[in-house]
């Protein structure tokens, strides 16, 4: 009677492992469009065995756990491809925008609009009495006008809406993370009685899958089946603890992130927020450090004089030109004269920078002089960090001028520290010195353009018109550098840097030509272009034709009250075209170069989105390969346990004949 009570118990064990088998199976197929869902599967286990007589036998099945399929390992790896895929998609996302605003492919451009702008100048170069060319020009003007205040304003709006995605996010992240303090309790409120909060655990895990796209995370399960997150090394979620991000405004419209539980900024290196953040641009160093963009008007020039020169009073007079004329170039420079050569150490001449300078040098006999002495000088300065800085050199001899060759190394380390400050050297020079000094000496040619300045031969022009030059390459050297970035990695700043540079550069030297020509009425010319703000620098967004415009005949196309019609200015203005007002670059190169940064930039982006897509997807199809539901599995798991269960059934059938046998017929023979 034991053993078929045993053998009973033994199939019923059949019945309920098969039982929980179909229904593991079943709730598999019903979440077969759930993409967080992990397939599970019904782990067996044989029964304990038990002896009878010389025999042990076994007692049937039992289900040990019901088991998600999933690998811990694939799922480290996803998170970690995650984490890079939402920087990169955000970096993508942002540029394609940027390069929808500045389209030069569609034929409307700014390209397009400033090629009209400048043949405008031209044909009223050749025709400077027409009326409808002048009325052409101001179209064409406002043309421009509105093309790059739209650029402006289309930038601002773009970064104000990164800004606003950047609020999203966060409160993204909180919300997640106070979800998985819930699934947290929640999981280890159910696996105290040893079962697995296996959907549970699927919803916990796809917020740790997003939340890994946002943000770079790290994170740990501890013995309690509690996860615990880290973002930058601190904990989001500990147990069932949460600390929250918040947002902050410093002085500001643009939102810094921060922990809500102290003072301490938070530094998130990747995910969709860092490609937010790092495209909108840091709020201390760049929106409020470097104003967002905005051009630098100051520009701090420090002259330096070798006193050991022969035509000290050409210097005095090229000095003083040179000085009134940057005046009229819509900078704002300030001045500082050093001295250096004739023995002495080299020597500022005031302490600060100032508005107006004269110079009025004499001659002293020649001595020993160091130009590294200079740089020293220039080391030990007090700059304003929202400057230009600029080095102007005025001398009649070479880098070391004593007869003692400079090596190439000094000149490198010169070179090196001029940079350090970010000071852009100009050279002033004979002519036999641009390419080599004394013997064995390198020339000041290669000092200046390796420090974006230029090198003037001082005896090309008489003093009044070389220091004009002087003027005009170090405007065009200041604009080289007033539009210079050194990566694109912070992308709305970035490309407000270049495109404010290029219309300051191009509404400044317009001005400039302008303001020097006759109207047609015989009035002095005054500014073309005017700021919309007159508290700001001219640049995209701020700048509109001047009023007084409106009447045509205010143009300034001649040179000379009494030939006001000879087109000489509009030739000029025209000419800007072809100048190399950017350094080495005229405006159509400078813009072309703009536009081609970025494509390179979006493109990057692009192929390191595809690369990371690529990666992850690698990962996801394994993953997917291994938790995800078949159909097909299923269906052919359903047949076997519904067999097992119905053999099982059959078993339990038999031993029930066999117990009506034994208790209602065995003995009743022959009653």
């Amino acid at each position: 009677m034991t053993n078929i009570m045993g053998t009973l118990s033994t199939a019923i064990s059949g019945l309920y492992a098969n039982n929980k088998a179909l229904e593991t199976t079943s709730h598999n197929i019903a979440n077969v469009n759930n993409p967080n869902y992990v397939r599970q599967q019904a782990i067996q286990e044989t029964s304990f065995y038990k002896r009878t007589s010389r025999f042990q036998t076994g007692t049937g099945v039992t289900v040990q756990q019901i088991r998600q399929i999933r690998n811990e390992f694939l799922d480290i790896k996803y998170r970690e491809h995650s984490t890079g895929l939402g920087y990169y998609n955000s970096r993508n996302q942002i540029l394609e925008q940027v390069q929808g605003i500045i389209n030069e492919t569609s034929g409307s451009g700014l390209q397009d609009v400033m090629t009209k702008f400048w043949n405008a100048w031209d044909e009223l170069s050749k025709d400077a009495s027409s009326s409808t060319k002048r009325g052409l020009l101001k179209q064409n003007a406002t043309a421009l006008v509105d093309t790059v205040n739209h650029y402006a304003k289309q930038l601002d709006d773009l970064q104000v809406n990164l800004n606003k995605q950047l609020k999203d996010k966060v409160n993204e992240i909180n919300t997640i993370t106070h979800r998985l303090r819930d699934l947290n309790i929640a999981i280890q409120g159910k696996e105290t009685t040893a079962i697995k909060a296996n959907d549970l655990r699927d919803e916990r895990n796809a917020l740790l899958d997003r939340l890994s796209e946002i943000a770079d995370i790290d994170y740990y399960e501890t013995q309690n089946g509690m996860v615990n997150v880290r973002l930058c090394g601190k904990h989001v979620v500990m147990n069932n603890n949460v600390t929250d991000l918040e947002l902050r405004t410093n002085g500001s419209a643009f939102y810094d992130v921060y922990w809500s539980d102290d003072n301490i900024k938070v530094d998130i290196k990747s995910g969709e927020i860092a490609g937010i953040i790092t495209a909108r641009g840091d709020v201390a160093k760049t929106i409020l450090g470097k104003n967002n963009g905005t051009v630098k008007q100051k520009v701090e020039i420090v002259i330096a004089v070798d006193t050991t020169s022969a035509d000290m009073t050409k210097i005095n007079a090229t000095i003083n030109a040179y000085k009134d004329d940057m005046k009229k170039r819509g900078l704002e420079p300030v001045f500082k004269l050093v001295t250096f050569g004739g023995g002495g150490t080299a020597t500022e001449l005031t302490t600060t920078f100032q508005n107006d300078i004269t110079a009025s040098f004499t001659t002293k006999p020649e001595a020993a002089e160091d130009f590294g002495q200079v740089v020293t000088l220039l080391e030990g300065m007090t700059y304003d960090p929202k400057s230009l800085r600029k080095l102007v050199v005025i001398t009649d001899e070479s880098i070391g001028g004593d007869g003692t060759p400079v090596s190439l190394a000094n000149a490198k380390d010169y070179i090196k520290r001029l940079n350090a400050l970010d000071v852009s050297t100009s050279v002033v020079s004979k002519e036999k010195y641009k390419k080599i000094g004394d013997t064995g000496e390198i020339g000041w040619e290669y000092l200046a353009q390796k420090t974006g300045g230029s090198f003037i031969d001082i005896d090309k022009s008489p003093a009044s018109k070389l220091g004009v030059e002087i003027s005009q390459l170090t405007t065009n050297d200041i604009s080289s550098k007033m539009g210079q970035v050194k990566s694109y990695n912070e992308i709305i700043p970035s490309i407000k840097q270049r495109l404010n540079a290029f219309v300051n550069t191009i509404v400044r030297n317009v001005n400039y030509i302008h303001r020097q020509g006759v109207t047609f009425d015989g009035n002095p010319g005054q500014d073309f272009f005017v700021a919309i703000n007159p508290t700001l620098p001219l640049q995209a967004g701020n700048i509109k034709l001047n009023d007084n415009l409106a009447e045509l005949n205010n143009i300034a196309i001649g040179s000379r009250p009494h030939e006001a019609d000879n087109g000489e200015i509009a030739k000029k203005i025209y000419d800007i075209r072809d100048d190399y007002i950017f350094g080495n670059l005229n405006p159509d190169n400078y813009f072309r170069d703009i536009v081609s940064d970025i494509g390179v930039v979006g493109k990057t982006a692009n192929n390191f989105l595809k690369n990371k897509t690529t990666l992850r997807n690698e990962v996801d199809n394994k993953r997917k390969a291994l938790s995800s539901v078949s159909l097909d599995e299923e269906m052919a798991d359903m047949l076997k346990y519904q067999h097992s269960y119905a053999a099982n059934s059959r078993v339990v059938n038999a031993v029930d004949d066999m117990l009506d046998r034994i208790i209602n017929k065995v003995g009743i023979v022959g009653r």
